[in-house]
């Protein structure tokens, strides 16, 4: 994410949550992108968070990249 956006991934999570998508998509493709969501999901449920996957992808922009 550094060397893309000059910013890390804790930077780009803390200042604007929902551009991590597209941010994720630009740097490693959309294939990457949906893999890096589903594992940050899967780490979520395994640490106890009640949380739905739809929830995860609205949260980190995933809906706001693919109307672009």
């Amino acid at each position: 994410m550094l060397r893309t956006t000059g910013k890390t991934v804790e930077e780009i999570i803390e200042h604007n949550p929902r551009s991590v998508y597209r941010v994720l998509v630009d740097a490693m493709g959309r294939h990457n992108a949906d893999l890096i969501i589903n594992m940050f999901y899967d780490w979520l449920l395994r640490g106890g968070r009640r949380v739905d996957l739809k929830e995860v992808n609205e949260f980190l922009g995933r809906a706001m990249a693919e109307a672009l």
